[in-house]
């Protein structure tokens, strides 16, 4: 690890300008134990599996056009992938040997930030699809038409708020970024009202929404079980 100037602050690190390297605490051998290598397999052997087993849904959605579901699973895949290449980058304790991270964690960010909006914003357009075509009974396919309509809101649903948050990014980064034992790149914001409304506040508030849709789709299921009236005008 490099060593901090004379007059450094040991507590701050500036997001901007020359780079210094600190290491939280000291380690010492060994660098790994039963409990970190287990963790490390998980990790890698999970997540790659987990890719492999979304390729046969990946593929059957995409050839069916579900808009929504195929990106929800390409952003599932991607940052499983992510896990993977942090876990094995920095898969022990041994800090003085860590490789900085330069480059990789700084696109990590942007990749976390994508990653995490795209993941609430998926769900709540995949289950409101699901609400909209329970409650209206459809039995039909959709048209090409009713597909293209269909995709354009989601897509309205699903982009705008990952595309804000990527832009906000650099600009309410506090720090450079940190790095942990097996977690590896980590994004630090700055605890600003930005952070709050664009990235803390929204998680909660599609997920609610979600929550919403998800209520109703099973009240039509539970309705139309029980032999009542299958088609709720309400269902947006």
């Amino acid at each position: 690890m490099e060593a901090l100037p004379p007059n450094a602050n040991p507590n701050q690190l500036a997001s901007r300008g020359a780079t210094t390297i600190l290491a939280t605490a000291a380690s010492y051998p060994p660098y790994s134990n039963p409990a970190l290598a287990a963790n490390l397999v998980c990790r890698t052997v999970l997540a790659l599996l987990a890719n492999l087993v979304c390729l046969v849904p990946l593929r059957q959605l995409y050839r069916n056009g579900e808009f929504a579901a195929v990106v929800f699973i390409l952003n599932v895949e991607l940052k499983n992938l992510e896990t993977v290449v942090n876990s094995l980058l920095w898969r022990d304790d041994d800090t003085a040997s860590w490789w900085p991270g330069y480059g990789w964690c700084d696109a990590d960010a942007y990749l976390h930030n994508l990653s995490i909006g795209l993941f609430v914003t998926c769900l709540l357009a995949i289950v409101r699809n699901l609400a909209q075509r329970v409650g209206l009974m459809q039995a039909t396919a959709l048209t090409a038409r009713q597909k293209r309509r269909r995709n354009v809101i989601q897509a309205l649903i699903i982009f705008p708020l990952p595309i804000i948050q990527l832009a906000l990014t650099w600009p309410i980064t506090a720090q450079r970024y940190l790095v942990a034992t097996l977690i590896g790149c980590n994004w630090i914001p700055h605890p600003s009202w930005p952070y709050l409304v664009f990235f803390v506040l929204p998680p909660p508030i599609f997920a609610i929404l979600t929550a919403g849709y998800a209520s109703r789709l099973s009240f039509v299921l539970i309705l139309g079980w029980s032999g009542g009236e299958g088609v709720l005008p309400w269902c947006l």
